[in-house]
């Protein structure tokens, strides 16, 4: 997978909710670790693990606390 540099900060910044100055040891970790991410979830689906219960429900968990992070996010910014 080829991750541009506009995109790596894209995604950064999605993931920055405090608007924090990252250092770049920082950036440079945050990058180390979203590659082996990649890798391991890429191992995952070959493996079949999304097929597992329990995948699911913390797919569930995980998608109510990205949508109520980005809806109080959004609020942030509307009456900043």
């Amino acid at each position: 997978m080829v991750l541009t540099r506009a995109q790596f900060e894209a995604l950064v910044s999605s993931l920055n909710v405090n608007n924090t100055a990252y250092a770049p040891p920082a950036l440079r970790g945050f990058a180390t670790d979203y590659a082996n991410i990649l890798a391991l979830a890429s191992a995952g689906e070959k493996a079949g693990v999304e097929k597992d219960p329990r995948f699911q429900d913390l797919m569930r968990i995980a998608r109510a606390r990205v949508l109520a992070e980005s809806y109080r996010r959004s609020l942030q910014e509307k009456y900043a």
